[in-house]
């Protein structure tokens, strides 16, 4: 069973915002093969409107603050992720986020 982390945390230099979890990859040195979210199909805890909802609702969160995006799983390994990433970038354009944002990925970016 999954162990999911919070949507939105706080970690040391930068929040993370996290609303899909699981990656289908199976890296033998991530850090989510401890939380059994390697090897495992996305799943969404938030929508993208809702994500960025969270994250201004966040007592962590304040304007110079960077995020980190889907630290949680790669969103450019899937259609759906990517799909959701381009979903969430769009709410948080919406909404004049301005922050600093952080994507890791080791997936080609691909045109969509």
């Amino acid at each position: 069973m999954p162990d999911f982390e919070p949507v939105v945390d706080q970690h040391e230099s930068w929040l993370a915002l996290n609303p899909v979890q699981g990656c289908p990859k199976a890296c033998t040195y991530c850090f989510l093969k401890d939380r059994g979210l390697t090897r495992a199909r996305p799943t969404e805890l938030a929508s993208p409107s809702h994500a960025a909802a969270l994250l201004l609702a966040s007592p962590y969160h304040h304007p110079g603050a960077a995020v980190a995006l889907y630290t949680c799983t790669d969103a450019l390994a899937t259609p759906r992720t990517r799909r959701h990433l381009t979903q969430l970038l769009d709410a948080l354009a919406d909404r004049q986020v301005t922050n600093p944002l952080v994507l890791i990925t080791k997936c080609r970016i691909t045109d969509d």
